[in-house]
């Protein structure tokens, strides 16, 4: 059976994939076993673990692992960020975090559950994609969480002059965005149209009394925390404008069943 990250990929939920593993893990159904080592194709990795029938299905025309199981075999495999990345990513496209609970309540005392639980709690739904998991994970690491928001929502003025609700990726200390290229596609018949319209947001968003900061997917690892902590060196008494208002992502938040 496939699992981990590959089975995410087959299920079509994004995932971090920092190290750029290209290896497909499985695991054979049943008790703990593996076939030996010179039977292993090239690209693939058995891991020994427990399988019920229970916890796999065939989508696509492939045998992969539940959500559930593959969130469990991710943490214990891939550690905890990208874990953190598959669950947010799962919860984005629809599923639920009480489901998930179900299932490791019901195999509490098994391997890998303690750190599932764990990671299954950081969860939040509303994270746009793993990047957005990647970059408030990192400043979680050096920065209380209290003083980090996810999707934070402002009112801005359009050119057209009408108001529009928009949400930006993290907020730090109330005052500092931080905002991850990627979603927008630059190219094609309507760029300019789409540099225009984000240029008039970074522009409301400055006059607002916010400071912006934007990185590629690619730079968060080396460049977010020292960019952070130049902003923060410069402008050590800022305050915030206080004119967003923070959604509670416990729960899935109304923009998410339209997009």
């Amino acid at each position: 059976m496939i699992c981990g990250k590959a089975a995410a990929a087959i299920r079509g939920i994004p995932i971090l994939n920092l190290q750029h593993d290209t290896r497909v893990t499985l695991t054979l159904p049943g008790k703990p076993h593996t076939p030996s080592h010179n039977q292993w194709p090239i690209i693939a990795h058995y891991r020994r673990a427990s399988l019920p029938d229970s916890d796999w299905e065939e989508v696509c025309g492939y045998r992969i692992t539940t959500p559930e199981r593959t969130f469990t075999d991710i943490c214990a495999i891939d550690g905890e960020l990208e874990g953190l990345a598959f669950i947010e990513a799962a919860l984005r496209a629809g599923y639920r975090k009480d489901t998930f609970q179900k299932y490791l309540d019901d195999r509490r005392g098994e391997w890998g559950i303690t750190k599932a639980r764990k990671v299954l709690a950081l969860a939040r739904y509303g994270i746009d994609s793993p990047s957005e998991t990647l970059a408030y994970y990192l400043a979680a690491q050096v920065y209380p969480r209290t003083s980090i928001e996810a999707q934070a929502q402002m009112s801005i003025k359009k050119p057209s002059g009408l108001y529009s609700r928009i949400r930006v990726d993290l907020l730090l200390f109330g005052w500092l965005v931080v905002e991850i290229d990627g979603r927008i596609k630059y190219g094609g018949a309507d760029s300019a149209r789409v540099l225009f319209e984000e240029r008039a947001r970074e522009t409301a968003i400055l006059s607002m009394g916010y400071h912006i900061l934007r990185f590629h997917p690619s730079e968060l690892i080396d460049k977010l925390i020292p960019t952070i902590a130049v902003v923060l060196n410069q402008n050590p008494h800022r305050h915030s404008p206080e004119k967003h208002t923070v959604p509670d992502l416990n729960n899935p938040p109304l923009w998410a069943s339209f997009t």
